[in-house]
Protein backbone atom coordinates (compact mmCIF):
# COMPACT_ATOMS: atom_id res chain seq x y z
CA UNK A 1 0.00 0.00 0.00
CA UNK A 2 2.83 2.26 0.89
CA UNK A 3 4.48 1.53 -2.48
CA UNK A 4 1.29 2.47 -4.29
CA UNK A 5 1.12 5.85 -2.54
CA UNK A 6 4.74 6.52 -3.43
CA UNK A 7 4.04 5.62 -7.02
CA UNK A 8 1.02 7.97 -7.13
CA UNK A 9 3.11 10.83 -5.77
CA UNK A 10 5.72 10.23 -8.45
CA UNK A 11 3.07 10.24 -11.15
CA UNK A 12 1.52 13.44 -9.78
CA UNK A 13 4.93 15.09 -9.74
CA UNK A 14 5.58 14.06 -13.31
CA UNK A 15 2.20 15.40 -14.37
CA UNK A 16 2.84 18.72 -12.67
CA UNK A 17 6.28 18.95 -14.26
CA UNK A 18 4.79 18.18 -17.66
CA UNK A 19 2.09 20.80 -17.11
CA UNK A 20 4.72 23.37 -16.11
CA UNK A 21 6.77 22.55 -19.19
CA UNK A 22 3.66 22.86 -21.33
CA UNK A 23 2.79 26.24 -19.81
CA UNK A 24 6.35 27.44 -20.26
CA UNK A 25 6.31 26.29 -23.87
CA UNK A 26 2.99 28.09 -24.34
CA UNK A 27 4.39 31.31 -22.87
CA UNK A 28 7.45 31.03 -25.08
CA UNK A 29 5.21 30.50 -28.09
CA UNK A 30 3.05 33.50 -27.12
CA UNK A 31 6.13 35.65 -26.67
CA UNK A 32 7.52 34.61 -30.03
CA UNK A 33 4.23 35.43 -31.73
CA UNK A 34 4.08 38.78 -29.92
CA UNK A 35 7.60 39.69 -30.98
CA UNK A 36 6.62 38.81 -34.55
CA UNK A 37 3.56 41.08 -34.35
CA UNK A 38 5.59 43.94 -32.92
CA UNK A 39 8.01 43.62 -35.81
CA UNK A 40 5.31 43.30 -38.45
CA UNK A 41 3.45 46.38 -37.14
CA UNK A 42 6.68 48.41 -37.08
CA UNK A 43 6.27 49.33 -33.39
CA UNK A 44 9.54 47.58 -32.52
CA UNK A 45 11.37 49.95 -34.88
CA UNK A 46 9.41 53.13 -34.20
CA UNK A 47 9.11 52.81 -30.42
CA UNK A 48 11.62 50.23 -29.17
CA UNK A 49 11.23 51.13 -25.49
CA UNK A 50 7.48 50.54 -25.60
CA UNK A 51 8.03 47.33 -27.54
CA UNK A 52 10.38 46.03 -24.83
CA UNK A 53 7.83 46.84 -22.12
CA UNK A 54 5.12 44.98 -24.03
CA UNK A 55 7.27 41.89 -24.51
CA UNK A 56 8.26 41.92 -20.83
CA UNK A 57 4.62 41.74 -19.68
CA UNK A 58 4.05 38.21 -18.34
CA UNK A 59 0.35 38.35 -19.21
CA UNK A 60 -0.04 37.65 -22.98
CA UNK A 61 -3.58 39.06 -23.13
CA UNK A 62 -2.55 42.29 -21.46
CA UNK A 63 0.55 42.49 -23.66
CA UNK A 64 -1.51 42.27 -26.86
CA UNK A 65 -3.91 44.89 -25.55
CA UNK A 66 -0.86 47.08 -24.91
CA UNK A 67 0.15 46.67 -28.55
CA UNK A 68 -3.38 47.56 -29.65
CA UNK A 69 -3.30 50.74 -27.53
CA UNK A 70 0.00 51.78 -29.12
CA UNK A 71 -1.41 51.29 -32.62
CA UNK A 72 -4.47 53.38 -31.77
CA UNK A 73 -2.34 56.14 -30.21
CA UNK A 74 -0.07 56.25 -33.27
CA UNK A 75 -3.07 56.84 -35.51
CA UNK A 76 -3.55 60.21 -33.77
CA UNK A 77 0.05 61.17 -33.02
CA UNK A 78 2.49 60.81 -35.92
CA UNK A 79 5.51 61.96 -33.89
CA UNK A 80 6.83 58.38 -33.70
CA UNK A 81 7.05 58.39 -37.51
CA UNK A 82 9.24 61.52 -37.57
CA UNK A 83 12.25 59.52 -36.41
CA UNK A 84 12.10 57.30 -39.48
CA UNK A 85 13.72 58.00 -42.87
CA UNK A 86 11.36 60.02 -45.06
CA UNK A 87 10.25 57.13 -47.27
CA UNK A 88 9.59 54.86 -44.29
CA UNK A 89 7.69 57.66 -42.54
CA UNK A 90 5.41 58.12 -45.56
CA UNK A 91 4.81 54.37 -45.72
CA UNK A 92 4.10 54.28 -41.98
CA UNK A 93 1.46 57.00 -42.30
CA UNK A 94 -0.13 55.23 -45.27
CA UNK A 95 -0.29 52.02 -43.23
CA UNK A 96 -2.31 53.55 -40.38
CA UNK A 97 -5.69 52.11 -41.54
CA UNK A 98 -4.23 48.61 -41.81
CA UNK A 99 -2.76 48.87 -38.32
CA UNK A 100 -6.10 50.11 -36.99
CA UNK A 101 -7.72 46.96 -38.36
CA UNK A 102 -5.07 45.00 -36.49
CA UNK A 103 -5.79 47.00 -33.32
CA UNK A 104 -9.49 46.14 -33.62
CA UNK A 105 -8.66 42.45 -34.00
CA UNK A 106 -6.34 42.46 -30.98
CA UNK A 107 -8.86 44.40 -28.89
CA UNK A 108 -11.75 42.08 -29.80
CA UNK A 109 -9.66 39.02 -28.92
CA UNK A 110 -8.56 40.58 -25.64
CA UNK A 111 -12.12 41.53 -24.74
CA UNK A 112 -13.34 38.02 -25.51
CA UNK A 113 -10.67 36.58 -23.23
CA UNK A 114 -11.19 39.23 -20.53
CA UNK A 115 -14.71 40.72 -20.67
CA UNK A 116 -13.82 43.11 -17.84
CA UNK A 117 -10.75 44.51 -19.64
CA UNK A 118 -11.59 48.17 -20.16
CA UNK A 119 -8.55 48.57 -22.43
CA UNK A 120 -10.05 46.11 -24.89
CA UNK A 121 -13.40 47.93 -24.99
CA UNK A 122 -11.71 51.29 -25.35
CA UNK A 123 -9.44 50.24 -28.23
CA UNK A 124 -12.24 48.38 -30.00
CA UNK A 125 -14.46 51.47 -29.97
CA UNK A 126 -11.66 53.97 -30.56
CA UNK A 127 -10.04 52.05 -33.43
CA UNK A 128 -13.40 51.52 -35.11
CA UNK A 129 -14.20 55.23 -34.89
CA UNK A 130 -10.76 56.31 -36.08
CA UNK A 131 -10.73 53.87 -38.99
CA UNK A 132 -14.16 54.88 -40.25
CA UNK A 133 -13.34 58.56 -39.74
CA UNK A 134 -10.15 58.33 -41.81
CA UNK A 135 -11.96 56.49 -44.59
CA UNK A 136 -14.98 58.79 -44.58
CA UNK A 137 -17.12 55.71 -43.96
CA UNK A 138 -20.88 56.40 -43.60
CA UNK A 139 -21.02 53.80 -40.85
CA UNK A 140 -19.45 56.39 -38.58
CA UNK A 141 -23.01 57.75 -38.24
CA UNK A 142 -25.29 54.99 -39.51
CA UNK A 143 -23.74 52.41 -37.16
CA UNK A 144 -22.59 54.72 -34.43
CA UNK A 145 -23.33 52.15 -31.73
CA UNK A 146 -20.49 49.95 -33.01
CA UNK A 147 -17.89 52.43 -31.78
CA UNK A 148 -19.86 54.41 -29.20
CA UNK A 149 -21.05 51.42 -27.16
CA UNK A 150 -17.58 49.94 -26.53
CA UNK A 151 -16.34 53.37 -25.42
CA UNK A 152 -19.30 53.70 -23.06
CA UNK A 153 -18.54 50.26 -21.65
CA UNK A 154 -14.87 51.20 -21.18
CA UNK A 155 -15.94 54.21 -19.13
CA UNK A 156 -18.20 52.03 -16.98
CA UNK A 157 -15.52 49.39 -16.44
CA UNK A 158 -12.89 51.95 -15.41
CA UNK A 159 -14.58 55.12 -14.12
CA UNK A 160 -11.35 56.30 -12.49
CA UNK A 161 -9.25 55.93 -15.65
CA UNK A 162 -8.67 59.04 -17.71
CA UNK A 163 -7.81 57.41 -21.05
CA UNK A 164 -11.38 56.57 -22.15
CA UNK A 165 -12.49 60.05 -21.15
CA UNK A 166 -9.68 61.64 -23.18
CA UNK A 167 -10.54 59.58 -26.23
CA UNK A 168 -14.23 60.40 -25.98
CA UNK A 169 -13.37 64.08 -25.54
CA UNK A 170 -11.34 64.07 -28.75
CA UNK A 171 -14.09 62.29 -30.64
CA UNK A 172 -16.69 64.78 -29.34
CA UNK A 173 -14.62 67.68 -30.64
CA UNK A 174 -14.07 66.05 -34.03
CA UNK A 175 -17.84 65.51 -34.39
CA UNK A 176 -18.83 68.85 -32.83
CA UNK A 177 -20.32 70.34 -36.01
CA UNK A 178 -22.83 67.49 -36.34
CA UNK A 179 -23.83 67.32 -32.68
CA UNK A 180 -27.19 68.62 -31.55
CA UNK A 181 -27.41 71.03 -28.64
CA UNK A 182 -28.25 68.34 -26.10
CA UNK A 183 -25.28 66.25 -27.29
CA UNK A 184 -23.06 69.33 -27.11
CA UNK A 185 -24.12 69.98 -23.55
CA UNK A 186 -23.19 66.42 -22.61
CA UNK A 187 -19.91 66.85 -24.49
CA UNK A 188 -19.13 70.04 -22.55
CA UNK A 189 -19.47 68.14 -19.28
CA UNK A 190 -17.14 65.46 -20.64
CA UNK A 191 -14.64 68.06 -21.84
CA UNK A 192 -14.68 69.86 -18.50
CA UNK A 193 -13.76 66.58 -16.84
CA UNK A 194 -11.06 65.76 -19.41
CA UNK A 195 -9.50 69.25 -19.37
CA UNK A 196 -8.64 68.94 -15.69
CA UNK A 197 -5.56 67.03 -16.84
CA UNK A 198 -3.08 69.61 -18.23
CA UNK A 199 -1.69 67.28 -20.90
CA UNK A 200 -5.17 66.55 -22.23
CA UNK A 201 -6.05 70.22 -22.48
CA UNK A 202 -2.72 70.95 -24.21
CA UNK A 203 -3.50 68.24 -26.76
CA UNK A 204 -7.13 69.20 -27.41
CA UNK A 205 -7.07 72.99 -26.95
CA UNK A 206 -6.78 73.67 -30.68
CA UNK A 207 -9.79 71.46 -31.45
CA UNK A 208 -11.83 73.01 -28.64
CA UNK A 209 -11.16 76.62 -29.66
CA UNK A 210 -12.04 75.74 -33.26
CA UNK A 211 -15.26 74.03 -32.13
CA UNK A 212 -16.24 76.90 -29.82
CA UNK A 213 -15.78 79.43 -32.62
CA UNK A 214 -14.35 82.23 -30.48
CA UNK A 215 -12.19 82.77 -27.44
CA UNK A 216 -15.18 84.14 -25.54
CA UNK A 217 -17.11 80.91 -26.11
CA UNK A 218 -14.07 78.70 -25.50
CA UNK A 219 -13.13 80.45 -22.26
CA UNK A 220 -15.89 78.72 -20.29
CA UNK A 221 -13.98 75.42 -20.42
CA UNK A 222 -10.40 76.70 -20.23
CA UNK A 223 -8.92 75.60 -16.88
CA UNK A 224 -8.11 78.64 -14.70
CA UNK A 225 -4.35 78.00 -14.75
CA UNK A 226 -1.42 79.90 -16.21
CA UNK A 227 -0.32 76.78 -18.08
CA UNK A 228 -3.72 76.43 -19.76
CA UNK A 229 -3.76 80.06 -20.85
CA UNK A 230 -0.23 79.71 -22.16
CA UNK A 231 -1.51 76.86 -24.31
CA UNK A 232 -4.36 79.07 -25.54
CA UNK A 233 -1.86 81.80 -26.42
CA UNK A 234 0.16 79.35 -28.52
CA UNK A 235 -2.96 78.11 -30.33
CA UNK A 236 -4.14 81.64 -31.12
CA UNK A 237 -0.67 82.69 -32.19
CA UNK A 238 -0.62 79.88 -34.76
CA UNK A 239 -3.93 81.22 -36.04
CA UNK A 240 -2.60 84.79 -36.18
CA UNK A 241 -5.45 85.86 -33.90
CA UNK A 242 -3.61 88.76 -32.25
CA UNK A 243 -6.65 90.12 -30.44
CA UNK A 244 -7.13 86.67 -28.95
CA UNK A 245 -3.45 86.46 -28.00
CA UNK A 246 -3.72 89.81 -26.23
CA UNK A 247 -6.79 88.64 -24.29
CA UNK A 248 -5.15 85.31 -23.43
CA UNK A 249 -2.04 87.14 -22.23
CA UNK A 250 -4.14 89.05 -19.71
CA UNK A 251 -5.94 85.90 -18.53
CA UNK A 252 -2.59 84.17 -18.11
CA UNK A 253 -1.28 86.96 -15.90
CA UNK A 254 -4.46 86.82 -13.79
CA UNK A 255 -4.09 83.06 -13.34
CA UNK A 256 -0.37 83.33 -12.64
CA UNK A 257 -0.95 85.97 -9.99
CA UNK A 258 -3.48 83.70 -8.25
CA UNK A 259 -1.14 80.72 -8.39
CA UNK A 260 1.85 82.64 -7.09
CA UNK A 261 -0.23 84.26 -4.35
CA UNK A 262 -1.22 80.79 -3.16
CA UNK A 263 2.39 79.65 -3.36
CA UNK A 264 3.50 82.74 -1.46
CA UNK A 265 1.05 82.00 1.37
CA UNK A 266 2.43 78.47 1.44
CA UNK A 267 5.93 79.76 2.25
CA UNK A 268 4.82 81.12 5.62
CA UNK A 269 2.80 77.99 6.42
CA UNK A 270 5.77 75.73 5.73
CA UNK A 271 8.07 77.86 7.84
CA UNK A 272 5.62 77.73 10.72
CA UNK A 273 5.55 73.96 10.36
CA UNK A 274 9.33 73.72 10.39
CA UNK A 275 9.58 72.71 6.72
CA UNK A 276 12.42 75.01 5.66
CA UNK A 277 13.24 72.99 2.54
CA UNK A 278 9.64 73.20 1.36
CA UNK A 279 9.49 76.92 2.15
CA UNK A 280 12.67 77.49 0.19
CA UNK A 281 11.36 75.60 -2.82
CA UNK A 282 8.11 77.62 -2.76
CA UNK A 283 9.96 80.94 -2.48
CA UNK A 284 12.32 80.10 -5.33
CA UNK A 285 9.34 79.07 -7.47
CA UNK A 286 7.64 82.43 -6.91
CA UNK A 287 10.81 84.34 -7.83
CA UNK A 288 11.43 82.14 -10.85
CA UNK A 289 7.93 82.14 -12.31
CA UNK A 290 6.99 85.77 -11.65
CA UNK A 291 7.45 87.97 -14.72
CA UNK A 292 9.37 91.21 -14.15
CA UNK A 293 6.37 93.47 -13.75
CA UNK A 294 5.28 95.87 -11.04
CA UNK A 295 2.16 93.77 -10.58
CA UNK A 296 4.28 90.88 -9.28
CA UNK A 297 6.84 92.92 -7.30
CA UNK A 298 4.98 92.55 -3.95
CA UNK A 299 4.94 88.75 -4.34
CA UNK A 300 8.67 88.66 -5.11
CA UNK A 301 9.39 91.01 -2.21
CA UNK A 302 7.53 88.68 0.17
CA UNK A 303 9.26 85.60 -1.24
CA UNK A 304 12.66 87.20 -0.79
CA UNK A 305 11.83 88.23 2.76
CA UNK A 306 10.76 84.69 3.72
CA UNK A 307 13.40 82.80 1.71
CA UNK A 308 15.41 80.72 4.19
CA UNK A 309 19.17 81.45 4.11
CA UNK A 310 21.31 79.39 1.79
CA UNK A 311 23.16 79.50 -1.51
CA UNK A 312 21.21 80.03 -4.70
CA UNK A 313 21.90 77.39 -7.33
CA UNK A 314 23.03 78.18 -10.86
CA UNK A 315 19.58 77.12 -12.08
CA UNK A 316 17.85 79.85 -10.01
CA UNK A 317 20.47 82.61 -10.38
CA UNK A 318 19.09 83.91 -13.73
CA UNK A 319 15.72 84.66 -12.09
CA UNK A 320 17.43 86.68 -9.36
CA UNK A 321 19.46 88.57 -11.92
CA UNK A 322 16.40 89.23 -14.09
CA UNK A 323 14.57 90.83 -11.19
CA UNK A 324 17.68 92.72 -10.08
CA UNK A 325 18.16 94.26 -13.53
CA UNK A 326 14.49 95.22 -13.75
CA UNK A 327 14.48 96.91 -10.33
CA UNK A 328 17.81 98.66 -10.98
CA UNK A 329 16.48 100.08 -14.24
CA UNK A 330 13.78 101.86 -12.30
CA UNK A 331 16.01 102.70 -9.34
CA UNK A 332 18.25 104.73 -11.66
CA UNK A 333 15.13 106.68 -12.61
CA UNK A 334 14.30 107.46 -9.02
CA UNK A 335 11.68 104.76 -8.55
CA UNK A 336 12.22 102.31 -5.70
CA UNK A 337 10.07 99.29 -6.59
CA UNK A 338 11.76 96.84 -4.20
CA UNK A 339 13.13 97.74 -0.75
CA UNK A 340 16.89 97.65 -0.03
CA UNK A 341 16.62 94.30 1.79
CA UNK A 342 15.09 92.69 -1.30
CA UNK A 343 17.76 94.20 -3.54
CA UNK A 344 20.48 92.79 -1.29
CA UNK A 345 19.02 89.28 -1.51
CA UNK A 346 18.66 89.56 -5.28
CA UNK A 347 22.29 90.66 -5.62
CA UNK A 348 23.47 87.75 -3.47
CA UNK A 349 21.52 85.23 -5.53
CA UNK A 350 22.32 86.70 -8.95
CA UNK A 351 25.83 85.27 -9.08
CA UNK A 352 28.85 87.14 -10.42
CA UNK A 353 27.95 90.58 -11.76
CA UNK A 354 29.98 93.06 -13.82
CA UNK A 355 31.49 95.70 -11.56
CA UNK A 356 29.16 98.49 -12.68
CA UNK A 357 26.08 96.33 -12.04
CA UNK A 358 27.45 95.11 -8.71
CA UNK A 359 28.06 98.69 -7.57
CA UNK A 360 24.59 99.76 -8.66
CA UNK A 361 23.06 96.75 -6.88
CA UNK A 362 24.92 97.65 -3.67
CA UNK A 363 23.63 101.20 -3.98
CA UNK A 364 20.04 100.01 -4.47
CA UNK A 365 20.55 97.71 -1.48
CA UNK A 366 21.33 100.71 0.71
CA UNK A 367 25.05 99.91 1.02
CA UNK A 368 26.80 103.07 -0.16
CA UNK A 369 30.07 102.00 1.47
CA UNK A 370 30.23 98.77 -0.54
CA UNK A 371 29.24 100.59 -3.73
CA UNK A 372 32.09 103.07 -3.29
CA UNK A 373 34.51 100.26 -2.46
CA UNK A 374 33.69 98.61 -5.83
CA UNK A 375 34.08 101.87 -7.76
CA UNK A 376 37.44 102.65 -6.12
CA UNK A 377 38.89 99.31 -7.16
CA UNK A 378 38.63 100.27 -10.80
CA UNK A 379 40.03 103.03 -12.95
CA UNK A 380 37.68 102.97 -15.95
CA UNK A 381 34.51 104.06 -14.18
CA UNK A 382 33.57 106.90 -16.52
CA UNK A 383 32.40 104.59 -19.28
CA UNK A 384 28.84 104.37 -20.52
CA UNK A 385 28.28 101.16 -18.55
CA UNK A 386 28.91 103.10 -15.33
CA UNK A 387 26.58 106.02 -16.18
CA UNK A 388 23.48 104.51 -14.49
CA UNK A 389 25.51 104.00 -11.31
CA UNK A 390 26.68 107.63 -11.18
CA UNK A 391 23.19 108.97 -11.80
CA UNK A 392 21.74 106.71 -9.10
CA UNK A 393 24.54 107.62 -6.69
CA UNK A 394 23.91 111.30 -7.29
CA UNK A 395 20.25 110.78 -6.43
CA UNK A 396 21.17 108.90 -3.25
CA UNK A 397 23.59 111.61 -2.14
CA UNK A 398 21.07 114.33 -2.96
CA UNK A 399 18.51 112.50 -0.85
CA UNK A 400 20.99 112.62 2.03
CA UNK A 401 21.34 116.36 1.60
CA UNK A 402 24.89 116.18 0.17
CA UNK A 403 24.37 118.33 -2.93
CA UNK A 404 28.05 118.98 -3.73
CA UNK A 405 28.95 115.28 -3.69
CA UNK A 406 25.85 114.53 -5.75
CA UNK A 407 26.96 117.03 -8.41
CA UNK A 408 30.38 115.38 -8.51
CA UNK A 409 28.69 112.03 -9.16
CA UNK A 410 26.50 113.50 -11.90
CA UNK A 411 29.55 115.01 -13.56
CA UNK A 412 31.16 111.57 -13.84
CA UNK A 413 28.26 110.13 -15.86
CA UNK A 414 29.16 109.35 -19.46
CA UNK A 415 28.49 112.18 -21.90
CA UNK A 416 26.10 109.97 -23.87
CA UNK A 417 23.58 110.38 -21.04
CA UNK A 418 23.94 114.14 -20.62
CA UNK A 419 20.88 116.13 -21.46
CA UNK A 420 18.65 113.05 -21.37
CA UNK A 421 15.46 112.98 -19.33
CA UNK A 422 17.06 110.53 -16.88
CA UNK A 423 20.19 112.62 -16.33
CA UNK A 424 18.37 115.95 -16.20
CA UNK A 425 15.73 114.63 -13.76
CA UNK A 426 18.53 113.26 -11.54
CA UNK A 427 20.30 116.65 -11.45
CA UNK A 428 17.00 118.40 -10.79
CA UNK A 429 16.64 116.23 -7.68
CA UNK A 430 19.57 118.17 -6.18
CA UNK A 431 17.52 121.34 -6.45
CA UNK A 432 19.43 122.87 -9.32
CA UNK A 433 17.36 125.64 -10.86
CA UNK A 434 19.18 125.19 -14.16
CA UNK A 435 18.36 121.47 -14.22
CA UNK A 436 14.71 122.12 -13.35
CA UNK A 437 14.44 124.65 -16.17
CA UNK A 438 16.09 122.23 -18.57
CA UNK A 439 13.75 119.45 -17.45
CA UNK A 440 10.76 121.71 -18.03
CA UNK A 441 12.03 122.37 -21.55
CA UNK A 442 12.10 118.62 -22.21
CA UNK A 443 8.40 118.26 -21.32
CA UNK A 444 6.20 117.51 -24.31
CA UNK A 445 2.93 115.94 -25.36
CA UNK A 446 4.31 114.13 -28.39
CA UNK A 447 7.63 112.64 -29.44
CA UNK A 448 9.16 111.53 -32.77
CA UNK A 449 10.20 107.95 -33.60
CA UNK A 450 13.79 108.87 -32.72
CA UNK A 451 12.80 109.00 -29.04
CA UNK A 452 12.96 105.18 -28.91
CA UNK A 453 16.05 103.17 -28.05
CA UNK A 454 16.49 99.41 -28.28
CA UNK A 455 17.67 96.86 -25.74
CA UNK A 456 17.38 93.37 -27.15
CA UNK A 457 13.86 93.06 -28.54
CA UNK A 458 12.44 95.82 -26.33
CA UNK A 459 12.01 99.42 -27.45
CA UNK A 460 12.12 101.97 -24.63
CA UNK A 461 11.87 105.69 -24.19
CA UNK A 462 12.19 108.12 -21.29
CA UNK A 463 9.47 110.75 -21.64
CA UNK A 464 9.01 113.93 -19.62
CA UNK A 465 5.35 114.90 -19.21
CA UNK A 466 4.49 118.48 -18.37
CA UNK A 467 1.08 117.53 -17.00
CA UNK A 468 -1.24 114.60 -16.38
CA UNK A 469 -2.33 112.39 -19.27
CA UNK A 470 -5.00 109.78 -19.82
CA UNK A 471 -2.57 107.43 -21.54
CA UNK A 472 -0.39 107.23 -24.62
CA UNK A 473 -0.98 106.66 -28.31
CA UNK A 474 1.87 104.83 -30.02
CA UNK A 475 2.13 104.72 -33.81
CA UNK A 476 3.37 101.44 -35.28
CA UNK A 477 6.26 102.11 -37.67
CA UNK A 478 7.00 98.52 -38.71
CA UNK A 479 5.29 95.22 -38.01
CA UNK A 480 4.85 91.83 -39.72
CA UNK A 481 2.44 91.87 -42.66
CA UNK A 482 -0.13 89.86 -40.67
CA UNK A 483 0.27 92.00 -37.58
CA UNK A 484 1.48 91.11 -34.09
CA UNK A 485 0.62 91.42 -30.42
CA UNK A 486 2.60 93.95 -28.38
CA UNK A 487 3.00 94.66 -24.69
CA UNK A 488 3.21 98.24 -23.47
CA UNK A 489 4.63 98.96 -20.03
CA UNK A 490 4.94 102.25 -18.16
CA UNK A 491 7.42 102.49 -15.30
CA UNK A 492 7.89 98.72 -15.25
CA UNK A 493 4.22 97.73 -15.14
CA UNK A 494 2.23 96.31 -18.04
CA UNK A 495 -0.60 98.64 -18.98
CA UNK A 496 -1.77 96.98 -22.19
CA UNK A 497 -1.31 94.08 -24.57
CA UNK A 498 -2.73 95.06 -27.93
CA UNK A 499 -2.76 94.37 -31.66
CA UNK A 500 -0.15 96.14 -33.77
CA UNK A 501 -0.35 96.59 -37.55
CA UNK A 502 1.86 98.66 -39.85
CA UNK A 503 0.91 102.36 -39.78
CA UNK A 504 -1.67 101.56 -37.14
CA UNK A 505 -1.86 102.89 -33.61
CA UNK A 506 -1.81 101.30 -30.18
CA UNK A 507 -3.92 103.29 -27.75
CA UNK A 508 -3.16 102.76 -24.06
CA UNK A 509 -5.69 104.15 -21.61
CA UNK A 510 -3.84 104.47 -18.32
CA UNK A 511 -3.68 107.62 -16.16
CA UNK A 512 -0.14 109.00 -16.09
CA UNK A 513 0.95 111.79 -13.78
CA UNK A 514 3.25 114.67 -14.71
CA UNK A 515 6.99 114.00 -14.61
CA UNK A 516 9.48 111.53 -16.06
CA UNK A 517 8.23 108.12 -17.18
CA UNK A 518 9.87 105.00 -18.60
CA UNK A 519 7.85 103.50 -21.49
CA UNK A 520 8.57 100.11 -23.07
CA UNK A 521 7.09 98.39 -26.12
CA UNK A 522 7.86 94.77 -27.03
CA UNK A 523 6.32 92.19 -29.30
CA UNK A 524 4.92 89.19 -27.43
CA UNK A 525 3.76 87.27 -30.51
CA UNK A 526 3.96 87.55 -34.28
CA UNK A 527 7.40 89.06 -34.83
CA UNK A 528 9.34 92.28 -34.35
CA UNK A 529 7.42 95.54 -34.04
CA UNK A 530 9.01 99.01 -34.15
CA UNK A 531 7.12 101.86 -32.48
CA UNK A 532 7.00 105.25 -34.17
CA UNK A 533 5.74 108.61 -33.00
CA UNK A 534 4.13 108.86 -29.56
CA UNK A 535 1.63 111.33 -28.22
CA UNK A 536 -0.29 111.68 -24.99
CA UNK A 537 -3.99 111.08 -24.63
CA UNK A 538 -5.88 113.79 -22.78
CA UNK A 539 -6.51 113.21 -19.10
CA UNK A 540 -10.03 112.23 -18.09
CA UNK A 541 -12.11 115.17 -16.93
Amino acid sequence: MRGLSRWLLVVAGLLLAALALQQQAGRASDRTALVRELGASGVARRQPDLARDIVADPDPVRARLGLARVLLAESYDFSAFSRLPQREAVEAVAGVPERLENARRLAAAGLAARPAAWQGAMVLGGATYRLWSLRGDDRLFTRREQWAEPLRVAGQLAPAEGEPVRLLARISLELWVVLGESDREAARALLRRAFVEPATFATLADLWIAAAGSLAAAETLVPPTAAAWTTVQVVLERRRDWAGVAAAWGRRLDALERELSERSAEIARRLEGGDRAGARAAALEVIGRAPTDGRFAPLVERALALLPPGPVSAAHAPSFRRWLEWANELFVRGRTVLPPASMQRLALGAGDLPSAEAALAALAGGDLVRAELIERRLEAVNTEAWAPYWLAKGRVLAGRGDGPSANVAFARAHRGWRGSVVETAARAAVGSGEARAQLASLAATEWPPTAWRWRGGVAWADLQLGGEAGGVLVTVATAPAEGAAVRVAIDGSTVAVAVAVVNGQVAVSAPVEAGAHFVQVESVAGGRVSPGAVRLLPAAM
